[in-house]
């Protein structure tokens, strides 16, 4: 029963698109901005806000694939862009049983690769979103809080 009841809740967070491909529902469009370059997807952030965006080359060219990001704007005003990857479950038939959902931090932001599992996986990139719109990381030397742990990656600039 269980695994109905998964399988039903998965293919509810997958979508068809015009072309009869599966793509992850998404419904906050305030934050999902679709095709841009990292400098659109930049003017379209606010201090300590964040966009997700297939990532399209700066020089107008066509390629084949886009890579799934996530553009983040510091409190500081400084951008970021992390890369969302998604993993894949499939059962012996060969049939997708679940997809996975993570941003994926550099060692830098990190502190250390260790502390990669600590990462936050997610079912759908709507609940990526809500999780980041919701939770922060605390910088008790600064006093701050951001919405992504890049303390380390900015002191590296430094």
């Amino acid at each position: 029963m269980q695994d109905k009841t998964e399988e039903a809740d998965n293919e509810r967070l997958l979508e068809e698109d015009k072309y009869g491909r599966l793509s992850p529902g998404i419904s906050n469009s305030e934050l999902y901005i679709g095709g841009a370059t990292e400098t659109e997807a930049e003017k379209r952030i606010e201090y300590s806000g964040f966009v997700v965006y297939y990532r399209m080359p700066e020089d107008g060219s066509v390629s084949y694939s886009l890579p799934l990001m996530l553009a983040y704007r510091s409190s500081h005003g400084e951008f970021f862009h992390f890369p969302i990857s998604q993993s894949k479950q499939f059962d012996n038939h060969g049939k997708m049983k679940r997809s996975m959902y993570r941003v994926e931090f550099d060692d830098f932001s990190l502190g250390s690769s260790e502390n990669r599992r600590l990462i936050p996986g997610f079912f759908s990139l709507e609940a990526l979103i809500k999780h980041y719109k919701t939770f922060a990381y605390h910088n008790a030397e600064e006093g701050i809080l951001e919405t992504f742990p890049i303390k380390n990656k900015r002191n590296s600039k430094n």
